[in-house]
């Protein structure tokens, strides 16, 4: 990809696993919770339910909590058990993430950590150099809308993005659903869709941005060994249609400049 591709008029990013890494691991606490929810609320839960769940992680990341909480609820339904609403089960799995995004904030306001210690790779150098291009750049998450602006700001990246341009899930609405904020964004912009670029580590974004004839870039780090590709983003990103995929990114910053 050319430097004059990376160039966009409108950057869409992901935000969870594609610039912050506050909250690394949110799929085991996931998994953990919704299995351990279906074997206890079903008197017979289905035999395979850990690879099941697994499965529909991976395929569901970057969509809102709320929607994947419903499946929990439909899930535990279906198999006779006496489901919470989904807004419950998104209360309990907030509950135990929770605990590790506080800390590991706590940790960069006490300068243990740097931000950047806990951002993918290049995130602040693409960031950086989009905004001294003047590109409009907009975070959009399936993380409730306050936490991902705050936890930009814990992160120094609301230097580069408005706060204004951080969207996240909103309690009873779907206006902030990726499938239909990432092509608003791009309509209301007048931004033509070739000079688009989405850049995600989830299927979901990658899709929306590829429906709208946007340019697609895949972020497929390993946020356990920090130090290569996941295979499993990287099977998952080009399944969805990513018109490149990155280990970090590192490569798009190199691109730039």
């Amino acid at each position: 990809m050319s430097a004059p591709e990376l160039l966009p008029q409108l950057a869409l990013f992901d935000f969870d696993g594609t610039l912050s890494l506050l909250r690394s691991g949110w799929e085991s606490v996931m998994h953990q919770m919704m299995v351990t929810t279906v074997l206890t609320a079903c008197a017979q839960p289905p035999a395979d339910i850990e690879a099941r769940t697994c499965d529909y992680i991976d395929a569901s990341t970057g969509i809102l909590t709320i929607d994947q909480m419903q499946w929990l609820t439909d899930t535990v339904v279906v198999h006779g058990g006496r489901a919470a609403s989904p807004r419950d089960y998104k209360r309990d799995y907030l509950r135990l993430l929770e605990r590790d995004v506080r800390i590991r904030t706590a940790r960069i306001q006490s300068g243990e950590l740097s931000p950047d210690d806990l951002l993918v790779p290049g995130s602040r150098e693409l960031l950086a150099a989009l905004a001294a291009a003047d590109v409009r750049v907009v975070i959009i998450s399936g993380t409730d809308q306050d936490d991902v602006r705050h936890e930009a700001q814990v992160l120094g990246l609301t230097v580069f993005v408005d706060p204004g341009c951080i969207f996240g899930a909103l309690d009873d609405s779907r206006r902030h659903d990726k499938s239909e904020l990432i092509p608003h964004l791009v309509r209301a912009s007048g931004t033509s869709p070739e000079h688009v670029l989405v850049v995600g580590d989830g299927p979901v974004e990658i899709r929306c941005g590829r429906q709208v004839g946007a340019h697609t870039v895949g972020v497929a780090f390993d946020e356990t060994r920090r130090s290569a590709r996941d295979a499993r983003k990287e099977a998952r990103l080009t399944h969805a249609g990513a018109t490149t995929v990155v280990s970090d990114l590192t490569s798009l910053v190199r691109q730039l400049t």
